[in-house]
């Protein structure tokens, strides 16, 4: 692997101090700054060299490079560096070195010598007659396995979301069959289609996060539409216009859960209560409230007005306590509008908007 990056022009006229001044020019005895950057080269567990780009040979080292290739300091100056490299990777560093000297620019890159992974720092040296640069390299191995590590740990999570998801699909698709035997042994006595929507809802979400990367969020857009669709194609034949506004939204599938059930409880009452002989209208609006936090979600249909006995504040009947539970689950709020038509707006809060990654300044690859 290696990736290189252009970026400012040099600015040192020379590379590591050699016969520093021990001490200051104001006569103190508090060491010079030559003498300081000296000693923190000189202590530094990174590799740094300096090396005269058209030759090869190494001009000096710091230590930490010195025991990385195998000798002190006094054993490794004066020597060529193609001694201390393979030849898998020494035409590629060599080629970055020419490429710092002839853009004066600093490169990076990486790479892998004998199973451990460097990010090297290549800046061009003003030296007079001769092309000298100054390398210097991290040892980056840890890092790298570190990462390799969570990557692997984050597709073994992934594949076990997505098995669990299979499973509880599976699981729900036998509830729904139970359901199903119980209805027929009780008969007419007992309407459960309430109930196998309600099941249906939460197995459609958990079949779309099946192949999903993401099993953790899913789009809910869609989601939402699709519950939708299901429950108004069981009216009897008839087609109900539906009208949808529907933002392009991600959600926390502990959050698309209660508002596929929203959906499907009200769309289910509109069809009991709300549409009459003469008109069949669902209107479904979903999208995120600018500067307020917050997602909003309207329902509404073409039926009667909601008789003033009716009460979110005190329900009477099962499916207005199942909105209110849902609701207060997704921590979010409802408002129930009488007439002209029913109505129905849930706020929540709304997930944290994502940004694209920031271009890093500067070039592409010398």
């Amino acid at each position: 692997m290696s990736q290189a990056t252009s970026t400012r022009p040099p600015v040192p006229e020379e590379g590591l101090p050699r016969n520093a001044g021990a001490t200051g020019q104001d006569g103190s005895g508090a060491p010079g700054f030559e003498e300081r950057y000296r000693r923190i080269v000189e202590n530094s567990p990174t590799l740094i060299l300096e090396l005269d780009a058209d030759t090869g040979e190494i001009l000096t080292c710091n230590p930490a490079m010195a025991q990385s290739l195998g000798g002190t300091v006094r054993d490794i100056e004066g020597r060529n560096v193609r001694e201390f490299l393979p030849p898998e990777i020494l035409e590629s560093r060599i080629a970055r070195v020419r490429a710092a000297v002839e853009s004066s620019r600093v490169v990076t890159f990486e790479d892998q010598r004998n199973g451990r992974y460097f990010r090297h720092i290549v800046v061009p040296l003003r030296g007079g007659d001769r092309n000298l640069v100054q390398a210097i390299a991290s040892d980056i191995t840890e890092f790298r396995r570190t990462e390799e590590a969570l990557r692997r740990a984050l597709e073994e999570k992934t594949h076990l979301m997505q098995e669990l998801n299979h499973r509880i699909k599976n699981n729900l698709i036998l509830v729904s069959s139970l359901v199903r035997l119980k209805a027929r042994s009780i008969g007419p006595a007992a309407d459960l289609s309430d109930l196998l929507r309600q099941i249906e809802a939460i197995q459609l979400l958990h079949d779309r996060l099946r192949p999903s990367e993401t099993p953790e969020t899913i789009e809910v857009g869609s989601y939402l539409e699709e519950i939708l669709g299901k429950v108004l194609s069981t009216y009897g034949g008839r087609i109900v216009n539906v009208e949808r506004r529907v933002a392009d939204l991600r959600l926390p599938t502990k959050a698309a859960i209660p508002l596929g059930l929203i959906v499907n409880e009200i769309a289910t009452n509109s069809i009991k209560h709300g549409f009459t002989p003469a008109r069949a209208d669902f209107s479904l609006t979903l999208e995120r409230v600018p500067g307020a936090g917050e997602c909003r979600l309207v329902l509404s249909n073409s039926g009667a007005p909601i008789p003033e006995i009716v009460s979110l504040e005190n329900p009477s009947s099962t499916g207005l306590r199942l909105i209110s539970l849902l609701v207060l689950q997704l921590q979010g709020s409802v408002e129930m509008t009488r007439s002209p038509h029913p109505v129905f707006e849930i706020r929540f809060p709304a997930p944290r908007e994502e940004t694209g990654p920031s271009e890093a300044p500067g070039g592409g690859e010398p």
